[in-house]
């Protein structure tokens, strides 16, 4: 009896241990199938994230983004490929369609955009790289013409005469000294080589670009003379100065100083200074009121000086210094 007791309390024992894992158990189910009656009616879909397989709302694939409906694996939304969005092309820009790897918008070739050409900036039309629609040549400037005439400047006349001057004397004939067989050079004394900063033999052409880009008043010139007017030359102003050429360029230069009554003052000075620096002329005139004088340089350049009475272009006796240089 006592046996059938002992029996009967461990098996109530045992049935008291076994129902609270039971009815734990039952209510950790009912919560879950709770929970996922509650997450059913709130979200759409599976039991996981809502129309997605552990992807983003929306996405049927895994772990894309949404929209993408499982064309490729991470890839940015609206774009089966891993360009950018909108573009049905592997890294190529939006728009371009697939026409090219790593091109620019609107162009087939890696040319400038809307260029059909290789490298070639647009308009060109496949000719040479210059620049934009002309083939190589500069646009907006004008085309240089062969020759020496020069773009934008005014045809220059082959003859300006210049106007009546009264003061001037009348043209003399004149002749290119000529230093004697025992002249010798002085020793450590300059060459005359150029005049008013232009040197000797430069065409006429020439010279004339010269003396208007410094300022010098002409006068008039022709085939084998510049006229000048108002120039300084040897600390002296001289109303009057002409610059002589023939067949080499620039062979001599005179400048003209009158006035109305003797006046020496002008020529004794220059042949002080002329003196000091060539040494004694080689040849020398004091007869008749005429004073003249030259020198010669090493490199048998020479300068003269004369003063004289004559009358000038308008008919009066006037009394002038000349200072000519040449070569």
């Amino acid at each position: 009896m006592k046996r059938l007791i002992r029996i009967f309390v461990i098996a109530l024992v045992s049935i008291a241990m076994m129902v609270p894992p039971v009815e734990a158990q039952s209510r950790t189910t009912g919560n879950r199938n709770e929970r996922s009656h509650s997450t059913q009616n709130s979200r759409p879909n599976n039991s996981g994230r809502p129309s997605n397989s552990s992807g983003r709302p929306g996405n049927n694939n895994n772990g894309h983004r949404p929209g993408n409906n499982g064309g490729s694996n991470g890839h940015r939304p609206g774009n089966n490929n891993p360009g950018r969005p909108g573009n049905n092309n592997n890294g190529h820009r939006p728009g371009n369609n697939g026409g090219n790897n790593g091109h620019r918008p609107g162009n087939n070739n890696p040319g400038r955009p809307g260029n059909n050409n290789n490298g070639h900036r647009p308009g060109n039309n496949g000719h040479n790289p210059g620049r934009p629609g002309h083939g190589g040549y500069n646009p907006g400037r004008p085309h240089r013409p062969s020759g020496d005439y020069r773009p934008n400047r005014p045809h220059r006349p082959t003859v300006i005469v210049p106007p009546h001057r009264p003061h001037r004397p009348p043209m003399r004939p004149w002749s290119r000294p000529v230093p004697p067989p025992s002249w010798r050079p002085r020793p450590a004394a300059p060459v005359i080589a150029s005049i008013l900063g232009i040197t000797f033999g430069t065409a006429i052409n020439m010279s004339l670009d010269y003396l208007i880009n410094r300022g010098y008043t002409i006068d008039g010139y022709g085939n084998d003379a510049v006229y000048l007017r108002d120039v300084n030359e040897m600390s002296y102003y001289w109303p009057d100065a002409t610059l002589y050429y023939g067949a080499g360029g620039l062979a001599r230069s005179e400048f003209l100083y009158s006035t109305s009554y003797p006046d020496p003052i002008r020529y004794n000075s220059l042949y002080t200074r002329f003196n000091r620096t060539y040494g004694p002329p080689i040849n020398i005139v004091r007869t008749g009121g005429v004073l003249s004088a030259t020198w010669f340089a090493p490199n048998r350049g020479y300068v003269t000086i004369d003063y004289r009475s004559q009358y000038s272009l308008g008919g009066e006796l006037r009394y002038f210094t000349t200072l000519t240089f040449g070569l």
